[in-house]
C-alpha cells in the first residue's frame, strides 16, 4: 500500500476568448468529476507532486514555475482516496493543497484513472464537481483571475 502524507488537487485552467476553461476530470473508478489529484509520498512537496500527477494524469511535464499554489488547503479523510476504511500511519485525515496551472493547449493525453475530461466555464465545472474542496479551490482561482485580468 503506498503511504500518503498529504494529497493534491491541480486546476488545468486556460484563456478562451475574454474567459477562462477549466479542465475537470471524471475518475474511471467513480461516477464524479474532480480536478487532477493525488498522494504526496515521503520526501516529496506538495509542488512536486502536483508536477507529478500533472504529468501522471494528463502527459503533460511542467517546470515549478509553470505551476501556482493557491492559498485553499482542506483536510480529507484517508477513506476517500485508498477507496476504503484504513488508517494509514496511525492517521485517518490528511493535508490537502491546490494548484492551479495555465495551459496553452485544450488536448489533453489522459491516463486511465479518468475516462474522459472537459473543458468547462466557472459555473458549469463548479456545479459538476463533487468535492467541496475542489470547488473551493476552484473559487479562489476564479477570484484571483478577476482581480489580474479585470473580471473573468
Amino acid at each position: 500500500m503506498d503511504s500518503y502524507l498529504f494529497q493534491v488537487i491541480v486546476i488545468p485552467y486556460r484563456k478562451s476568448g475574454n474567459d477562462y476553461l477549466f479542465a475537470v476530470f471524471r475518475r474511471s473508478s467513480g461516477l464524479y468529476w474532480q480536478w487532477v489529484s493525488g498522494g504526496g509520498h515521503i520526501g516529496e512537496k506538495p509542488e512536486d507532486t502536483a508536477l507529478r500527477e500533472m504529468y501522471e494524469e494528463t502527459s503533460i511535464l511542467l517546470e515549478q514555475n509553470n505551476i501556482y499554489k493557491l492559498i485553499t488547503t482542506s483536510s480529507i479523510p484517508i477513506e476517500s482516496i485508498l477507496r476504503k476504511q484504513v488508517r494509514e500511519n496511525g492517521k485517518l485525515i490528511l493535508p490537502e493543497y491546490a494548484f492551479a496551472v495555465q495551459l496553452d493547449t485544450e488536448i489533453l493525453n489522459i491516463s486511465k484513472e479518468h475516462s474522459e475530461y472537459r473543458w468547462l466555464d466557472y459555473q458549469v465545472a463548479l456545479d459538476l464537481l463533487k468535492w467541496d474542496s475542489n470547488k473551493t479551490a476552484l473559487w479562489e482561482l476564479k477570484r484571483i483571475l478577476e482581480c489580474v485580468n479585470g473580471g473573468v
